[in-house]
């Protein structure tokens, strides 16, 4: 019963991702094809500017923890794993996203996050500071997403022994209304 529940769970998390990132392509397309002569906004400005090497992107950096389900011009669907006491490789999200849970319990387990910087004269990452976190999402919320900005480079160990599972939808491209 348990193992059918997780199963159905992903599966309307991976269909929601895909209709969500065909509806959002769609939209997009139209919108691009409508205003191409515009000037960048200042979210798309930000990620052109982006300070941080393409290898530390999550998918080339942390490969075993994030897998990509999707992916367009438009948005990336990873899934997103961290084994029990795992701890991710250090990596970057370059795009605004939206986070969500797969449906099942997942408060019992707690995090550090670790943020990192560049020392310049070190020529070296080093981390910046940490928090540590309890829980992940509430019970009967875990479907409902959670904005995320672009993140730099940072690490996230896995204190507990649950495997954590979530979905990030990655946005490459502003959302307008």
């Amino acid at each position: 019963m348990k193992k059918s529940i997780k199963v159905s769970s992903l599966l309307i998390g991976f269909v929601i991702g895909l209709v969500l990132g065909f509806v959002l392509t769609n939209q997009l397309k139209s919108k691009s094809q409508l205003s191409n002569k515009q000037q960048p906004s200042s979210q798309l400005t930000d990620i052109i500017k982006w300070p941080w090497a393409d290898s530390l992107d999550a998918v080339k950096a942390a490969p075993n923890s994030h897998k990509v389900l999707f992916e367009n011009d438009n948005v990336r669907i990873l899934e997103v794993t961290v084994d029990p006491y795992g701890f991710e490789p250090m990596h970057t999200h370059r795009y605004p996203s939206v986070m969500f849970g797969p449906g099942n319990d997942t408060s019992q387990y707690d995090i550090i996050y670790y943020r990192y910087g560049y020392d310049s004269i070190m020529h070296t990452y080093v981390a910046k500071d940490s928090v540590r976190e309890h829980g992940g999402y509430q019970k009967g919320k875990s479907n409902e997403g959670h904005f995320m900005k672009p993140e730099g480079p940072h690490r996230i160990k896995n204190l507990s022994n649950v495997k954590i599972l979530a979905y990030r939808i990655e946005f490459k491209r502003e959302m307008k209304k």
